[in-house]
C-alpha cells in the first residue's frame, strides 16, 4: 500500500519518508507514475494501480481523481505575490498554448512547441505546454469533390518541460527534444480549457427562448466576425432550457448575422462544461453479481458470467461483473475474495442466458481483492447475518443456539462477528440444510462447515487472469499464484506426512520457479530445480541460527554476496567473544578492479595495473560503507606528483617519485582518517 501524506507547505511523506514537493504525476490507464518535475529520470514511484494509494487518508476510485488529489500534496510552486500558496496546474508559472491536429505524431507536436514565439524562463520557473485539438476534420475522396465534416470532441493535452532551466526558448532560440517534454495528461476539452486559450473568441448569447443557437446567430445585429479555426476557437456561451450551454463553432469563417452569412445547426458542436471521469465502481451503469469457486478456471468463470439471467444493455451503458469467490466444499483457510471484470468490445444488445454470449476477449479482470461486508450485502444472492461481539471468539457455539435455514443451494450464507475489536467473516461451505437450534432433527454447525477471514489475514488470490495481447495480467494487489492441487492444501496446525511434490509459484511476468519443501532425515529441506535455492533478506539481512555446515553438490558452488558489509558470522551475543579467523574459514567479497580516480573503502579493489598505470593529477575518496581491513592498491605513473586528499595521512618515509611506477596503498582507519604509503617498483 502506498501511503502519501501532507507534511507541510513544502514537504510530503511517502510511506513515512519525507520528500520536497518537487513531484508531479502522470496517468497510464488505471496506473499512476510519480516523478520529479525537474528531472524525468528521477522516478519516485513507477506505474502503480490507483487502488494501491491513500492520499491524506482517502482512497480514490479512479486514476483521474487520484491524480487531482495528488497535485497539491506532491507539487508546490512558490509564488511571492500570493504568499506561497499551492498553485493548481492551471495556475502555473509559464503556460504556452498551441493547436494540435488529430493523429499528429510526437515529432509534429514537438515542432509546434519549438515554433512558439520566443519566451524567457527564469531559474525559478516551470513551463507547461497546453495543446487543444481542433473540433472538425474535413475528409474528401482523392480527386473527388465530396467533402464530409467529421465532428468529434476536441482534446486538451498538457506537456511539462523537463531537463531544462533558465534560458530563451521557442522559434529562433533553444530548441527542445522529445526527451525534454513529458505528456502529463490528456482529456476531452471543456469550455474552460477553450476559454483559457488566448486565441479564443467568446460570445454570449444570453438566454435562448424558442430558438436554436443557429437561429440566434442568423438574427444577430450587429453581425459577428468568426475567425478561421487555424487562428483560434470561437465559443458561444449562454443559457438554454434553464441549463448553461457552450457551443464551439466548427463551420466556415466569415461575417454572420441578420444581413450577412447564415449558419446552420451543423456549424456548432456542444461542449460539456465538466469533464466526465472514469466510471466509479459504486456508480456503474449495470453491475451483475455471480459466485465462483477457488478452483474455477477462467473458462469456468466466463461460463458463469454467460449463464447470468438475461439482461439488456443500451448504447450508453457499461457492464461490470462482480464475483465473490468461495472455496466450495474444499476445506481451507483461504478467505473469500471479490473480483471485478469489465465487459469489453460489446455494446447495445441482450446478454446472459439466451442472449449474446461473451468470449474471453470480451471480459477483462480489473482487480481481485479481499472482500468487504458491503460487497457481500450488495449481492442479492448473498445472506449475511451479524452474531454481534463474541468475547471468546467461539462463533459456532453462538450460531448453534439458533435454527438457521441454509438450504438454498443458489445462495451463499455468511456470519459476521467481532472478537477483540476485530471483524471476522465466516462463509458457509457445508451441505445445504437446516442447522442449529434445539430440534433433534437438525444438525449443529461444525468447524468444517465454514471458512473464516479477518482484515489481518493474508489473502491468497484464486482468480486467474485472462490471457491475451491486450490484457494486463498483473494483479494490482497480489501476485498470481497457481495453487497446488486441493489435496496438497492443509489446515493450519494439521500434520503432513510424506509430502514431497513440487510446489509451483507463478510470478506476475509468468516465470516459473519450481522447488520442494519437505521434512527429511536432516530436518527441513529446501531444494530447487534448475535454478538453485535463493534465500534473500530485507534491510536487516538473513539470520541463520545453529548453522552446522553449508555444502554444495558434486559440481556446484556456494556464492555469498552480502552487499557492502561482507558476511558477518559468529557475531558475539552478550559477553561471548567472536572466534578469530584462525578458528574458522573466512568468506569475503572478492576484490574488484577499477580505473577511477575516486577511491572507495567498501571492498578490496585494485586501481589500474602495472601495464596501464593511472596518470590523473589527484585522488578523491568516498568513505561510504568503509570497512576496517580493506587495503586499496593503486598503480600510478606521471611526471608530476598527484594531489592527495587532505584527510589522507602519509605513513613511513616512502614518497612519490615522478616518471617511475609508483604503487600506493591506502587504508581507512577511523572517521575521516585514511593512511597511505608508497613504494616503487624495483
Amino acid at each position: 500500500m502506498i501511503v502519501i501524506k501532507t507534511l507541510s507547505g513544502t514537504r510530503f511523506t511517502l510511506n513515512g519518508i519525507q520528500y520536497f514537493k518537487n513531484y508531479i504525476s502522470a496517468v497510464y490507464g488505471n496506473k499512476i507514475e510519480i516523478f520529479n518535475c525537474y528531472e524525468r529520470k528521477d522516478v519516485l514511484l513507477p506505474q502503480t494501480h490507483f487502488n494501491q494509494f491513500t492520499v491524506d487518508g482517502v482512497y480514490y476510485s479512479d486514476a483521474a481523481s487520484l491524480q487531482s488529489a495528488l497535485l497539491g500534496v506532491i507539487y508546490y510552486r512558490e509564488n511571492l505575490a500570493n504568499g506561497g500558496v499551492i498553485n493548481d496546474q492551471d495556475n502555473i508559472d509559464i503556460k504556452k498554448t498551441f493547436k494540435i491536429l488529430p493523429n499528429q505524431t510526437n515529432q509534429e507536436i514537438l515542432a509546434k512547441i519549438n515554433n512558439l514565439p520566443t519566451y524567457t524562463v527564469s531559474e525559478k520557473q516551470s513551463v507547461w505546454f497546453v495543446g487543444i485539438e481542433l473540433g472538425m476534420e474535413v475528409i474528401c475522396e482523392i480527386g473527388g469533390t465530396n467533402m464530409v465534416n467529421y465532428v468529434y470532441d476536441p482534446r486538451v493535452v498538457k506537456y511539462k518541460m523537463m531537463n531544462k532551466g533558465k534560458g530563451d526558448y521557442g522559434i529562433g532560440a533553444l530548441q527542445l527534444t522529445l526527451n525534454d517534454i513529458e505528456l502529463v495528461y490528456e482529456r476531452v476539452a471543456t469550455d474552460t480549457d477553450i476559454i483559457a486559450d488566448p486565441t479564443t473568441d467568446t460570445f454570449s448569447f444570453g438566454t435562448l427562448s424558442g430558438m436554436s443557437i443557429s437561429e440566434w446567430l442568423n438574427t444577430a445585429n450587429p453581425s459577428i466576425i468568426i475567425q478561421p479555426q487555424d487562428q483560434g476557437y470561437t465559443l458561444f456561451k449562454g443559457v438554454e432550457s434553464d441549463f448553461s450551454k457552450s457551443y464551439l463553432w466548427i463551420g466556415a469563417p466569415g461575417l454572420y448575422g441578420s444581413s450577412a452569412l447564415q449558419a446552420s445547426i451543423s456549424d456548432f458542436q456542444i461542449i460539456s462544461d465538466t469533464v466526465t471521469n472514469s466510471v466509479e465502481q459504486d456508480n456503474i451503469d449495470i453491475r451483475k453479481a455471480f459466485n465462483y469457486l477457488a478452483s474455477d478456471t477462467t473458462l469456468q468463470i466466463l461460463s458463469k458470467i454467460n449463464a447470468l439471467a438475461s439482461y439488456s444493455v443500451n448504447e450508453k451503458q457499461s457492464v461490470w461483473f462482480t464475483g465473490h469467490r468461495s472455496v466450495g466444499t474444499v476445506r481451507s483457510a483461504t478467505p473469500p475474495v471479490t473480483c471485478m471484470y469489465k465487459m469489453m468490445n460489446n455494446g447495445k444488445g441482450v446478454y446472459g442466458l439466451g442472449g449474446t454470449q461473451l468470449s474471453l476477449t470480451d471480459i477483462e479482470l480489473i482487480y481481485h481483492k479481499p472482500f468487504e461486508v458491503q460487497e457481500v450485502e450488495s449481492d442479492p444472492l448473498n445472506t449475511i447475518t451479524s452474531l454481534g461481539n463474541i468475547p471468546d471468539g467461539n462463533y459456532l457455539s453462538v450460531a448453534n443456539n439458533t435454527e438457521w435455514d441454509f438450504s438454498d443451494s443458489d445462495r451463499t450464507y455468511y456470519f459476521s462477528y467481532t472478537h477483540d475489536s476485530i471483524l471476522y467473516i465466516a462463509e458457509f461451505v457445508g451441505s445445504p440444510s437446516i442447522y442449529g437450534g434445539s430440534d433433534l432433527d437438525t444438525s449443529d454447525f461444525s468447524a468444517g462447515d465454514f471458512i473464516t477471514s479477518s482484515p489481518g489475514v493474508s489473502m491468497i488470490p484464486g482468480v486467474q487472469s485472462i490471457t491475451g495481447p491486450t490484457v494486463d495480467n498483473s494483479d494490482p494487489l497480489y501476485p498470481i499464484i497457481n495453487l497446488p492441487t486441493p489435496q496438497q492444501l492443509f489446515e493450519y496446525e494439521s500434520t503432513v506426512v510424506g509430502l514431497s511434490s513440487p510446489i509451483v509459484f507463478q510470478t506476475n511476468n509468468g516465470e516459473l520457479v519450481k522447488g520442494k519443501i519437505k521434512l527429511g532425515e536432516q530436518g527441513l529441506e529446501l531444494s530447487g530445480q534448475s535454478g538453485g535455492v535463493y534465500i534473500a533478506g530485507d534491510i536487516d539481512g538473513v539470520f541463520i541460527f545453529n548453522l552446522k555446515k553449508i555444502y554444495n553438490g558434486a559440481e556446484g558452488f556456494i556464492e555469498v554476496d552480502a552487499g557492502n558489509k561482507g558476511l558477518i558470522y559468529n557475531y558475539p551475543p552478550g559477553n561471548l567473544q567472536n572466534l578469530s579467523l584462525v578458528h574458522k574459514g573466512y568468506v569475503d567479497i572478492k576484490a574488484n578492479s577499477s580505473e577511477q580516480s575516486t577511491i572507495t573503502f567498501d571492498k578490496p579493489t585494485i586501481y589500474n595495473s602495472p601495464t596501464i598505470p593511472a596518470s590523473y593529477d589527484g585522488f578523491t575518496s568516498v568513505l561510504t560503507n568503509a570497512r576496517i581491513g580493506v587495503i586499496q592498491k593503486i598503480y600510478h605513473l606521471d611526471n608530476v606528483i598527484p594531489v592527495f586528499p587532505a584527510n589522507w595521512v602519509l605513513i613511513g618515509y616512502g614518497t612519490y617519485v615522478t616518471n617511475v611506477l609508483n604503487i600506493i596503498y591506502a587504508e581507512w582507519i577511523e572517521d575521516e582518517r585514511v593512511e597511505y604509503w608508497i613504494i616503487q617498483q624495483a
